[in-house]
């Protein structure tokens, strides 16, 4: 009987001690970092640190949830998204929408991670709800343009939500290799307006010999099988 009441007590630990144990494990995070993480902590709202990513109390008021999205993003950038991680992804996903959409409108004011860490971050959006995903990738589009790494993760991911967007990014981009991330990103998702895009760059006089042959290989892939970011490969080291 006093074994089974011990336990019985243990599954009803009172919800203000998990907060208090939360809130000191938070704080010893921030007590850990280095002064110029510190700063960048307070100025920025959140840091990428050498063993954490930590977000600060004025973006979320919550321990608890605070600890899980700064566990989640700092996995992500690291690469080893645990089942857990999954489910944090699932059941925080607006607070973490919210949270990268901050980083990258104040990544560069306040150096909160770099830019290598911001392409590994895009594996953070694989796990999100659709619609918190559409509303951060919509964001990232404005913000950075479209890189190899965001195709992929659109690609992976089948985000066909966001088709309009890279659409609307595509049309307006001035930049050559910009419009071909795009153009192949949609037709890898089966969006008629991809390989239309393609064709008309094509037929155009703007592209590079390099370009060129890169549209002119997706085409040709396309008759026969999926389209994926390997065939943008050689844009990344065109000359």
């Amino acid at each position: 009987m006093i074994v089974a009441a011990m336990v019985l007590a243990s599954l009803f630990v009172p919800a203000g001690n998990s907060h208090r144990a939360a809130c000191s494990e938070w704080q010893r995070l921030v007590d850990g970092v280095s002064p110029s993480e510190r700063r960048t902590l307070q100025q920025g709202g959140a840091v990428f640190g050498e063993r954490s990513f930590i977000v600060g109390d004025e973006l979320i008021s919550d321990c608890n949830a605070r600890l899980e999205v700064g566990r989640y993003i700092y996995d992500a950038i690291r690469g080893r998204v645990s089942q857990k991680d999954r489910q944090i992804g699932n059941a925080r996903s607006s607070e973490i929408s919210a949270v990268l959409q901050h980083i990258w409108s104040a990544s560069d004011r306040f150096n909160i991670m770099s830019d290598g860490s911001r392409n590994e971050i895009y594996t953070a959006i694989l796990y999100l709800r659709r619609k918190d995903a559409h509303v951060l990738l919509g964001k990232i589009l404005k913000a950075d343009g479209i890189s190899i790494d965001l195709s992929y993760v659109i690609i992976r991911s089948k985000f066909k939500e966001i088709g309009p967007d890279l659409l609307g990014f595509a049309i307006s981009s001035q930049d050559a290799n910009a419009k071909i991330y795009a153009y192949t990103t949609l037709a890898a998702l089966h969006d008629p307006s991809g390989l239309r895009g393609l064709t008309q760059l094509m037929e155009s006089d703007s592209l590079k010999n390099e370009q060129r042959h890169v549209v002119s290989q997706v085409l040709r892939k396309a008759k026969t099988r999926q389209i994926t970011t390997e065939d943008l490969l050689d844009l990344e080291y065109e000359p």
